[in-house]
Protein backbone atom coordinates (compact mmCIF):
# COMPACT_ATOMS: atom_id res chain seq x y z
CA UNK A 1 0.00 0.00 0.00
CA UNK A 2 1.25 3.65 -0.92
CA UNK A 3 1.13 6.30 1.62
CA UNK A 4 2.11 9.77 1.09
CA UNK A 5 3.64 11.72 4.05
CA UNK A 6 4.06 15.89 3.74
CA UNK A 7 6.91 16.79 5.56
CA UNK A 8 6.78 20.66 4.87
CA UNK A 9 5.73 20.69 8.68
CA UNK A 10 8.43 19.34 11.40
CA UNK A 11 8.57 20.19 15.08
CA UNK A 12 10.11 18.60 18.01
CA UNK A 13 8.36 19.28 21.52
CA UNK A 14 9.75 19.47 24.74
CA UNK A 15 9.94 15.72 25.18
CA UNK A 16 11.88 15.26 22.20
CA UNK A 17 9.23 13.79 20.05
CA UNK A 18 9.26 14.84 16.24
CA UNK A 19 5.90 15.71 14.36
CA UNK A 20 5.68 15.16 10.41
CA UNK A 21 2.97 17.35 9.40
CA UNK A 22 0.72 16.52 12.38
CA UNK A 23 1.95 12.87 12.55
CA UNK A 24 3.69 11.53 16.13
CA UNK A 25 6.26 8.78 15.09
CA UNK A 26 6.34 8.52 18.90
CA UNK A 27 10.25 7.84 18.62
CA UNK A 28 12.65 9.90 21.14
CA UNK A 29 15.68 10.86 18.93
CA UNK A 30 17.66 12.83 21.05
CA UNK A 31 18.19 10.22 23.63
CA UNK A 32 18.75 7.88 20.50
CA UNK A 33 21.17 10.64 19.66
CA UNK A 34 23.24 11.10 23.10
CA UNK A 35 23.16 7.05 22.93
CA UNK A 36 24.81 6.81 20.08
CA UNK A 37 27.50 9.14 20.97
CA UNK A 38 28.22 7.55 24.05
CA UNK A 39 28.78 4.44 22.61
CA UNK A 40 31.35 5.75 20.51
CA UNK A 41 32.58 7.02 23.47
CA UNK A 42 33.24 3.82 24.89
CA UNK A 43 36.35 3.26 23.69
CA UNK A 44 37.82 6.87 24.20
CA UNK A 45 37.58 6.93 28.01
CA UNK A 46 38.62 3.60 28.34
CA UNK A 47 42.22 5.03 26.82
CA UNK A 48 41.67 8.09 29.01
CA UNK A 49 41.42 6.05 32.43
CA UNK A 50 44.34 3.87 31.30
CA UNK A 51 46.39 7.35 30.41
CA UNK A 52 45.78 8.53 33.97
CA UNK A 53 46.34 5.12 35.68
CA UNK A 54 49.70 4.93 33.74
CA UNK A 55 50.96 8.18 35.06
CA UNK A 56 50.14 7.98 38.68
CA UNK A 57 52.28 4.85 38.45
CA UNK A 58 55.24 6.32 37.10
CA UNK A 59 55.10 9.15 40.03
CA UNK A 60 55.56 6.59 42.29
CA UNK A 61 58.05 4.71 40.27
CA UNK A 62 60.18 8.03 40.54
CA UNK A 63 59.68 8.60 44.28
CA UNK A 64 60.55 5.01 44.99
CA UNK A 65 63.58 4.92 42.49
CA UNK A 66 64.46 8.77 44.93
CA UNK A 67 64.05 6.91 48.16
CA UNK A 68 65.76 3.91 47.19
CA UNK A 69 68.76 5.71 45.95
CA UNK A 70 68.93 7.48 49.09
CA UNK A 71 68.53 4.64 51.51
CA UNK A 72 71.53 3.16 48.95
CA UNK A 73 73.70 6.29 50.43
CA UNK A 74 72.99 5.68 53.79
CA UNK A 75 73.60 1.94 53.82
CA UNK A 76 77.10 2.59 51.61
CA UNK A 77 77.96 4.63 54.92
CA UNK A 78 76.98 2.25 57.57
CA UNK A 79 78.72 -0.53 55.76
CA UNK A 80 81.73 1.41 56.13
CA UNK A 81 82.40 2.49 52.05
CA UNK A 82 85.92 3.42 51.07
CA UNK A 83 85.91 7.11 50.69
CA UNK A 84 89.00 9.48 50.77
CA UNK A 85 89.93 10.52 54.69
CA UNK A 86 86.67 8.78 55.06
CA UNK A 87 84.52 11.45 54.90
CA UNK A 88 81.32 9.11 54.06
CA UNK A 89 81.87 6.49 57.08
CA UNK A 90 79.42 7.23 59.61
CA UNK A 91 80.97 5.43 62.14
CA UNK A 92 83.86 7.64 61.81
CA UNK A 93 81.71 10.60 62.17
CA UNK A 94 83.01 13.37 64.66
CA UNK A 95 79.95 15.80 65.96
CA UNK A 96 80.30 18.67 68.09
CA UNK A 97 78.14 19.76 71.20
CA UNK A 98 78.63 23.03 73.31
CA UNK A 99 76.61 24.64 75.97
CA UNK A 100 77.04 27.66 78.00
CA UNK A 101 77.13 28.83 81.69
CA UNK A 102 77.73 32.04 83.91
CA UNK A 103 79.56 32.04 86.82
CA UNK A 104 77.20 34.76 88.72
CA UNK A 105 74.41 33.06 88.10
CA UNK A 106 72.83 35.07 85.68
CA UNK A 107 71.18 33.13 82.14
CA UNK A 108 74.26 32.89 79.81
CA UNK A 109 74.32 33.73 75.63
CA UNK A 110 73.34 31.29 73.53
CA UNK A 111 76.62 29.15 72.23
CA UNK A 112 76.22 30.55 68.51
CA UNK A 113 76.30 34.10 69.57
CA UNK A 114 79.84 33.44 71.62
CA UNK A 115 81.79 31.11 69.45
CA UNK A 116 81.73 28.41 66.45
CA UNK A 117 82.86 24.86 66.32
CA UNK A 118 83.89 23.03 63.50
CA UNK A 119 85.16 19.53 63.34
CA UNK A 120 86.69 17.00 60.59
CA UNK A 121 86.41 12.96 60.82
CA UNK A 122 90.26 13.32 61.62
CA UNK A 123 89.69 14.97 64.75
CA UNK A 124 90.87 13.36 67.97
CA UNK A 125 87.64 12.87 70.61
CA UNK A 126 87.60 15.00 73.44
CA UNK A 127 86.07 17.71 75.25
CA UNK A 128 86.95 21.75 75.42
CA UNK A 129 86.66 24.33 77.96
CA UNK A 130 86.52 28.10 77.16
CA UNK A 131 86.30 30.90 79.40
CA UNK A 132 85.63 34.18 77.92
CA UNK A 133 87.17 36.55 80.70
CA UNK A 134 86.13 39.74 79.02
CA UNK A 135 84.42 40.76 75.38
CA UNK A 136 86.10 43.06 72.95
CA UNK A 137 85.00 46.41 72.83
CA UNK A 138 85.69 49.42 70.33
CA UNK A 139 86.73 52.80 71.12
CA UNK A 140 84.37 55.51 71.45
CA UNK A 141 84.74 59.08 71.65
CA UNK A 142 81.85 61.74 72.39
CA UNK A 143 81.94 65.49 71.19
CA UNK A 144 80.19 68.09 73.50
CA UNK A 145 76.31 68.57 73.56
CA UNK A 146 74.97 70.38 69.96
CA UNK A 147 71.66 72.28 69.58
CA UNK A 148 70.76 71.11 66.56
CA UNK A 149 72.44 69.03 63.10
CA UNK A 150 71.70 71.42 60.84
CA UNK A 151 73.02 74.71 62.17
CA UNK A 152 76.28 76.04 62.09
CA UNK A 153 79.06 74.46 64.55
CA UNK A 154 79.72 77.56 66.74
CA UNK A 155 75.71 78.40 66.28
CA UNK A 156 75.07 74.69 67.80
CA UNK A 157 77.41 75.12 70.13
CA UNK A 158 76.70 78.85 71.73
CA UNK A 159 80.24 79.80 70.65
CA UNK A 160 81.25 83.74 70.54
CA UNK A 161 84.13 82.52 67.05
CA UNK A 162 83.26 80.34 63.91
CA UNK A 163 84.66 76.56 64.25
CA UNK A 164 87.33 76.61 61.79
CA UNK A 165 90.77 74.42 61.35
CA UNK A 166 91.46 71.00 61.08
CA UNK A 167 92.21 67.97 63.17
CA UNK A 168 93.69 64.55 62.43
CA UNK A 169 91.85 60.97 62.96
CA UNK A 170 94.47 58.18 62.92
CA UNK A 171 97.26 60.21 60.69
CA UNK A 172 94.22 61.32 58.41
CA UNK A 173 93.12 65.16 57.67
CA UNK A 174 89.70 65.91 58.47
CA UNK A 175 88.94 70.02 57.32
CA UNK A 176 86.39 72.29 59.37
CA UNK A 177 84.81 74.89 57.48
CA UNK A 178 83.08 77.80 59.43
CA UNK A 179 79.83 76.89 58.05
CA UNK A 180 79.90 73.59 58.85
CA UNK A 181 77.26 71.77 60.52
CA UNK A 182 77.40 68.57 62.56
CA UNK A 183 76.19 66.90 59.92
CA UNK A 184 78.34 67.89 57.54
CA UNK A 185 81.06 67.20 60.13
CA UNK A 186 80.26 64.10 60.40
CA UNK A 187 80.15 63.34 56.51
CA UNK A 188 83.78 64.49 56.28
CA UNK A 189 84.55 62.32 59.18
CA UNK A 190 82.68 59.39 57.18
CA UNK A 191 84.74 60.81 53.67
CA UNK A 192 87.87 59.82 55.23
CA UNK A 193 87.01 56.50 56.67
CA UNK A 194 87.36 55.18 52.62
CA UNK A 195 90.17 53.88 50.22
CA UNK A 196 93.59 53.00 50.61
CA UNK A 197 94.26 55.17 53.71
CA UNK A 198 91.03 54.67 55.21
CA UNK A 199 91.01 56.02 58.99
CA UNK A 200 89.46 52.64 60.43
CA UNK A 201 86.71 55.60 62.26
CA UNK A 202 83.23 56.16 61.65
CA UNK A 203 81.02 59.05 63.04
CA UNK A 204 77.51 59.16 63.60
CA UNK A 205 75.20 61.50 65.85
CA UNK A 206 73.59 60.49 68.29
CA UNK A 207 70.41 62.72 69.10
CA UNK A 208 69.07 62.73 73.02
CA UNK A 209 66.80 65.10 73.03
CA UNK A 210 65.56 67.83 69.63
CA UNK A 211 68.06 70.15 71.09
CA UNK A 212 70.38 67.66 72.52
CA UNK A 213 73.24 66.22 69.57
CA UNK A 214 76.30 64.51 70.02
CA UNK A 215 78.80 63.67 67.46
CA UNK A 216 80.05 60.01 68.08
CA UNK A 217 83.34 58.36 66.76
CA UNK A 218 83.76 54.49 66.93
CA UNK A 219 87.08 52.76 66.26
CA UNK A 220 85.72 49.74 63.88
CA UNK A 221 87.95 47.40 64.73
CA UNK A 222 87.91 46.14 68.29
CA UNK A 223 90.57 46.41 70.43
CA UNK A 224 92.11 49.74 68.47
CA UNK A 225 92.37 53.05 70.23
CA UNK A 226 91.40 56.43 68.42
CA UNK A 227 94.20 58.57 68.14
CA UNK A 228 93.27 62.64 67.52
CA UNK A 229 95.72 65.53 67.37
CA UNK A 230 95.32 69.08 66.40
CA UNK A 231 98.57 69.89 64.38
CA UNK A 232 97.47 73.20 63.41
CA UNK A 233 96.49 73.86 67.01
CA UNK A 234 93.16 75.21 65.55
CA UNK A 235 91.42 74.56 68.53
CA UNK A 236 89.02 72.76 66.62
CA UNK A 237 88.89 69.30 69.02
CA UNK A 238 88.62 72.31 72.30
CA UNK A 239 85.45 73.58 70.60
CA UNK A 240 84.08 70.20 69.42
CA UNK A 241 84.14 69.20 73.09
CA UNK A 242 86.56 66.41 72.44
CA UNK A 243 89.54 67.72 73.80
CA UNK A 244 90.93 70.54 75.73
CA UNK A 245 94.62 69.67 74.79
CA UNK A 246 94.71 68.78 71.39
CA UNK A 247 94.25 65.08 71.64
CA UNK A 248 96.14 64.42 74.21
CA UNK A 249 93.33 63.84 76.43
CA UNK A 250 89.45 63.13 75.67
CA UNK A 251 86.66 64.92 77.66
CA UNK A 252 84.08 62.71 76.70
CA UNK A 253 85.89 59.01 76.87
CA UNK A 254 82.11 57.15 75.92
CA UNK A 255 84.20 53.28 75.57
CA UNK A 256 87.78 52.33 75.99
CA UNK A 257 89.08 49.83 73.60
CA UNK A 258 89.93 46.37 74.81
CA UNK A 259 90.76 43.19 72.93
CA UNK A 260 88.70 39.80 74.06
CA UNK A 261 90.72 37.77 76.91
CA UNK A 262 89.54 33.76 76.20
CA UNK A 263 90.75 31.05 77.99
CA UNK A 264 90.89 27.78 76.15
CA UNK A 265 91.50 24.42 78.26
CA UNK A 266 92.98 27.54 80.82
CA UNK A 267 95.60 28.55 78.68
CA UNK A 268 95.50 32.31 77.52
CA UNK A 269 97.15 34.15 74.15
CA UNK A 270 100.65 33.72 74.53
CA UNK A 271 100.77 37.21 72.76
CA UNK A 272 98.59 39.22 75.23
CA UNK A 273 99.56 39.86 78.87
CA UNK A 274 98.46 41.52 81.40
CA UNK A 275 99.08 43.10 85.04
CA UNK A 276 97.46 42.83 88.03
CA UNK A 277 94.05 44.70 88.12
CA UNK A 278 94.40 48.23 90.09
CA UNK A 279 91.99 50.93 91.58
CA UNK A 280 93.38 53.58 89.14
CA UNK A 281 95.12 54.27 86.34
CA UNK A 282 97.01 57.45 87.07
CA UNK A 283 98.09 56.31 90.55
CA UNK A 284 101.74 56.12 90.78
CA UNK A 285 102.91 52.30 90.95
CA UNK A 286 104.87 53.07 94.33
CA UNK A 287 101.49 53.46 96.17
CA UNK A 288 100.40 50.31 95.27
CA UNK A 289 103.56 47.76 95.39
CA UNK A 290 107.01 47.54 96.94
CA UNK A 291 108.55 49.38 94.36
CA UNK A 292 110.57 52.00 95.16
CA UNK A 293 113.49 54.40 93.66
CA UNK A 294 114.23 55.06 90.41
CA UNK A 295 116.09 52.35 87.54
CA UNK A 296 114.28 49.45 87.69
CA UNK A 297 113.77 47.61 84.56
CA UNK A 298 111.60 44.67 83.29
CA UNK A 299 112.37 42.33 79.55
CA UNK A 300 109.65 41.87 77.30
CA UNK A 301 110.76 38.90 75.37
CA UNK A 302 109.38 36.91 72.24
CA UNK A 303 109.00 33.04 72.23
CA UNK A 304 112.23 32.21 71.72
CA UNK A 305 113.33 34.03 75.74
CA UNK A 306 115.25 37.01 73.16
CA UNK A 307 114.60 40.32 75.28
CA UNK A 308 113.00 42.11 72.15
CA UNK A 309 112.81 45.29 74.86
CA UNK A 310 112.96 46.91 78.04
CA UNK A 311 111.62 48.76 80.10
CA UNK A 312 113.12 51.07 82.75
CA UNK A 313 110.56 52.81 85.14
CA UNK A 314 110.26 54.17 88.47
CA UNK A 315 107.60 54.53 91.42
CA UNK A 316 106.29 57.46 90.11
CA UNK A 317 105.52 55.66 86.83
CA UNK A 318 101.63 55.10 86.67
CA UNK A 319 99.68 52.42 84.40
CA UNK A 320 99.53 55.21 81.59
CA UNK A 321 102.82 56.05 81.63
CA UNK A 322 103.77 52.28 81.50
CA UNK A 323 101.51 51.73 78.62
CA UNK A 324 103.27 54.76 76.87
CA UNK A 325 106.71 53.02 77.25
CA UNK A 326 105.93 50.14 76.40
CA UNK A 327 104.34 50.68 73.14
CA UNK A 328 106.75 50.63 70.00
CA UNK A 329 105.70 51.11 66.68
CA UNK A 330 108.78 49.35 65.01
CA UNK A 331 108.35 46.00 67.68
CA UNK A 332 104.81 45.58 66.83
CA UNK A 333 104.13 46.07 71.03
CA UNK A 334 100.98 47.85 72.46
CA UNK A 335 101.07 48.65 75.92
CA UNK A 336 97.42 49.90 76.73
CA UNK A 337 95.44 50.06 79.88
CA UNK A 338 92.14 48.61 79.81
CA UNK A 339 89.05 48.68 82.15
CA UNK A 340 87.95 45.16 83.67
CA UNK A 341 85.50 45.53 86.41
CA UNK A 342 85.35 49.11 87.94
CA UNK A 343 89.21 48.88 88.01
CA UNK A 344 92.05 49.04 85.00
CA UNK A 345 94.93 46.70 84.03
CA UNK A 346 97.89 47.15 82.31
CA UNK A 347 98.04 45.22 78.95
CA UNK A 348 100.78 43.74 76.51
CA UNK A 349 99.84 42.75 73.13
CA UNK A 350 102.03 41.61 70.37
CA UNK A 351 100.62 43.05 67.26
CA UNK A 352 100.90 40.31 64.80
CA UNK A 353 99.77 37.33 67.31
CA UNK A 354 103.83 36.41 67.89
CA UNK A 355 104.16 35.18 71.86
CA UNK A 356 105.94 37.33 73.98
Amino acid sequence: METGLNVSGLSIDKNGRVSFSGLSTGIDFKAAVDAIIAARRIPADSLEARVDSNTAKIVAISELRAALSSLRDRMDKLRGAVTFGGVNNVFKAKQAFASASRTDTASPSAVGELVGLAVSNGAALGSRTLEIERIATAHKIGSGTFTSTTASLQTARGLGSPVSGSFTVNGQTVSVLATDSLGDLRDRINSANTGDNATGVTASIVTVTSTQHILVLTADKTGETITLADPGATGVLGNLGISNNGGATLSNELQVAQTARMYADGLLNSAQHQSAAVASQTAQIGSYTSVSGTGHTFEIQNEAGTAIKTITYDDTDTLQTLAAKITDGGLGLTGQVVADGGNFRLEIVKNDGAAI
